[in-house]
């Protein structure tokens, strides 16, 4: 399978993701961005939302996907993670951050 350059996915939908999104598409520097989100409904809402800022920037194809789509991106944004409680501190975060697991069992290190 051969990577696509112009393909860029952006997991995680929440303030950081979907800020990330916006930023991506003015970019001008993919034609083709996958938002990927635990609420699919969310990442279908976020697309929309971003694809009516695309009248300001070059045409791109903007879609909810799913992890399947990641395998021919060139870059893959990860923004997921366990929000912050009001008077937690960031350690006390990452304890309960579902991405701690993930990255622990990453290939890449």
């Amino acid at each position: 399978m051969s990577i696509d350059s112009r393909k860029v996915v952006v997991v995680g939908c929440g303030f950081v993701g979907s800020s990330s999104a916006f930023a991506l598409m003015q970019s001008k520097l993919f034609s083709e961005m996958v938002l990927i989100d635990a609420d699919h409904d969310r990442a279908e809402g976020e697309a929309m939302d971003i694809s009516h800022g695309m009248a300001f920037a070059s045409p791109m194809k903007i879609y909810a996907g799913t992890y399947d789509d990641i395998t021919d991106a060139a870059v893959i944004v990860i923004t997921a993670g366990a929000n912050q409680k009001p008077d937690e501190t960031l350690s006390g975060r990452s304890k309960r951050d579902p991405l701690k697991e993930s990255c622990s069992l990453s290939p890449i290190r």
